[in-house]
């Protein structure tokens, strides 16, 4: 009872790994080998380098962008307005829509323009590192959050200052399309004092179209409504003291292009183009989540082996092994432990001289294993390297056949 308690007390310490069943430790065993296998996908040092090689396209992006917004302040943007009522059953104006339409000069210009959006465009999509940067946030604060591993400059938070990666607001076509009016009908877009009119909220056509064109089932265009002039309108709605509605399209290609290129990549709209995160910020977080994570799965793998040998105890039963070293070619060392084979190759590997780590090749369990030792060691002395030592120059699929036939 009291142990369930303390399960249940902080499922994210490690003292909760030693509660485990086996088949639950195996379960940890995973997660904890599959998290760090994505970490190093995620956080693979030849795909930052690609990316921190994009930076040196910035100035590249500064340029285009200056460009296209010197040429933009040039085009010719007109404004007309068309004016409707609906007369009420007294005669009388019931309700009223005020149609606005822009035009740009279409010409050399307005095809340049494009041409140099397309240019951005292409430069932002190719050189924005924010698409990636994103992917290493996210991962980072999902497996941070899932396992409540302690972060430095935790990506996503309120009050983080984000000095780990530099955005360049550049890209942001939004003040392109804000252009400003004033009491002529004229856009003027060096004219600081008139109102501005957000073109990218109003629908494009190729041409002027009539509204009962446009909008063939509302009520108020399919009805008696008549188009007037600015005065009648005017005077009739203040006489009313009522608003009215409001309809806004914008005419031409040029229109049509700019605003398939802009909003249609989906990279760009109104967000930033970023550098990639910094390196030492990207260095420090695969560190931190990794050396977290491997602490866990070392314990957990310490917990396993410990289960495991408790139950070769409880049945009297020990391991033959068979172990390799990369420093001894075709040489075999073969023994018996009451540890796990895989223990005793840790054992031999951290002795001083031992150049390269042993490694299992081969085990197996046998009540007798002392006993079953000695029998491999005569059956094959001549293949001995010296006598007092347990190291076989043999082929390792004879040496299996042999002990598998024991």
């Amino acid at each position: 009872m009291k142990k369930e308690i303390e399960r249940k007390k902080n499922p994210l310490s490690l003292s909760y790994l030693d509660t485990l069943t086996k088949n639950e430790l195996l379960e940890k065993k995973k997660e904890f080998e599959e998290s760090i296998e994505e970490i190093n996908e995620v956080f693979n040092q030849s795909d930052y380098d690609f990316f921190s090689k994009k930076k040196e396209k910035i100035n590249e992006i500064k340029k285009a962008y200056k460009i296209l917004e010197r040429e933009f302040l040039k085009l010719n943007f007109i404004e007309k307005h068309r004016f409707f009522i609906k007369k009420g059953f007294f005669g009388g104006v019931s309700s009223a829509s005020k149609v606005t339409y822009i035009l740009c000069e279409e010409n050399n210009l307005t095809e340049s323009v494009i041409e140099k959006l397309k240019t951005l465009i292409d430069l932002t999509s190719k050189y924005n590192s924010r698409s990636y940067n994103g992917k290493i946030e996210d991962f980072t604060l999902l497996l941070s959050n899932k396992h409540q591993i302690p972060i430095t400059k935790k990506p996503h938070v309120f009050d983080n200052d984000y000095s780990y990666k530099v955005s360049h607001d550049f890209s942001s076509f939004y003040p392109f399309l804000n252009v400003k009016t004033d009491v002529r009908n004229r856009i003027d877009s060096n004219n600081e004092t008139n109102s501005k009119i957000n073109i990218s909220r109003f629908v494009t056509y190729d041409k002027i179209f009539h509204p009962k064109k446009i909008y063939p089932h509302d009520d108020f265009w399919t009805t008696d409504s008549l188009e007037v002039d600015e005065d009648y309108f005017i005077e009739a709605n203040l006489y009313k003291k009522q608003s009215y509605g409001s309809l806004g399209f914008t005419i031409g290609s040029f229109f049509d292009d700019f605003k398939k290129i802009n909003f249609n990549n989906n990279d760009l709209g109104y967000n930033s183009v970023q550098e990639v995160i910094k390196e030492e910020t990207f260095k420090i977080w695969k560190s931190e989540l990794l050396e977290y994570l491997e602490k866990y799965l070392r314990k957990v793998v310490l917990n396993l082996r410990s289960k495991e040998r408790n139950k070769e105890l409880s049945e009297n039963l020990n391991s033959v092994y068979v172990l390799s070293n990369k420093s001894y070619k075709n040489i075999y060392k073969v023994g018996w432990t009451s540890m796990l084979p895989e223990e005793r190759a840790e054992q031999l590997s951290s002795e001083t001289g031992v150049l390269h780590p042993f490694k299992v090749v081969y085990k197996k369990k046998f009540k007798d294993a002392e006993k079953t030792e000695k029998k491999i060691h005569k059956n094959f002395n001549k293949y001995r390297i010296k006598k007092n030592k347990e190291y076989f120059e043999i082929n390792l699929d004879k040496l299996k056949e042999y002990i598998d036939s024991i």
